[in-house]
């Protein structure tokens, strides 16, 4: 049984090349490693903006441009391997698309004076606990995008956006989330008070 904090994925960027994308992964800083998936879109015309479903796309393996030791090498690897993709330089194999498992939702911890609370998914190996706040606008990534708030200084935002809260037991993540939000109150973040 164990309650621990991982750092969180600073994102992943879509590269597009014609039926082609690439999605490069990082966990960590500027300089620390990515990973990148290749994705080929299986419809015409391909859409300009698009996501990968089982229903338009296929998974492509190119295990030798898989990983690369920072952003900006993962990007160049990634669009050299997609232009040698599309010309047949490369030969790669194909295989359907399997969505990630998404979590569930099993409760939601709230502050009782703020507008502050905590989610706790459920993942098939573990629980995470996620934490959002009415803040000030701009200052914690939204929780959602476009914001969903109807009040234009405020909006849901997700704190301490960089790393992730793990539990081994569902009981061990409602004892997490019940700290994290006595943490932040503390750490003195501008979060409203309800009304």
């Amino acid at each position: 049984m164990a309650i621990w904090r991982e750092f969180r994925s600073s994102g992943a960027h879509s590269l597009p090349h014609g039926a082609y994308r690439a999605f490069v992964h990082q966990t960590g800083g500027p300089e620390m490693p990515v990973t990148i998936a290749y994705y080929r879109f299986t419809q015409s015309p391909v859409p300009r903006v698009w996501r990968p479903s089982a229903d338009n796309c296929v998974e492509v393996s190119v295990p030798e441009a898989v990983l690369a030791p920072n952003l900006e090498d993962g990007k160049t690897l990634a669009r050299a391997t997609m232009r040698k993709l599309e010309s047949g330089e490369f030969i790669a194999t194909e295989s359907p698309f399997i969505p990630p498992i998404q979590p569930k939702v099993i409760a939601e911890v709230e502050h009782r004076d703020l507008l502050l609370r905590a989610t706790i998914l459920q993942w098939p190996d573990f629980y995470e606990v996620r934490t959002f706040g009415y803040v000030p606008n701009g200052y914690a990534m939204p929780a959602s995008s476009p914001s969903i708030s109807q009040d234009l200084t405020y909006e849901w935002g997700k704190l301490d956006m960089f790393e992730r809260l793990l539990a081994d037991t569902e009981t061990e993540a409602r004892a997490a989330a019940q700290e994290e939000i006595d943490r932040l109150v503390k750490a003195g973040h501008p979060i409203r008070e309800r009304r």
